[in-house]
């Protein structure tokens, strides 16, 4: 199924093994790969301070992009069709 949904921007996800420890919003990733498939292995050369988490030096650490999405493209009959053709199950 298409995406019918305006991208505003991407966040860039910082885990340190299965532990989520803060994201970055950026305007265009660096390769058009989002979710899991744009996963990426580092080793931390200096700290990184995400609000209040830090990773430390030395550390490895996996960064994933995500698209934020924003307002849904298309008239009501649109919106109510793409519902009802989705996977998920709305009570209908």
């Amino acid at each position: 199924m298409e995406n019918k949904f305006e991208i505003v921007g991407y966040h860039l996800d910082f885990y340190c093994g299965h532990k989520f420890m803060g994201s970055i919003k950026t305007e265009k990733p660096e390769d058009d790969l989002y979710g899991y498939y744009s996963r990426k292995k580092y080793v931390c050369d200096k700290d990184i301070k995400l609000g209040k988490k830090t990773i430390r030096k030395g550390i490895e650490y996996y960064t994933e992009v995500i698209p934020l999405m924003g307002k849904f493209q298309g008239t009501q009959e649109e919106k109510i069709q793409h519902m009802l053709q989705s996977k998920v199950s709305y009570g209908i």
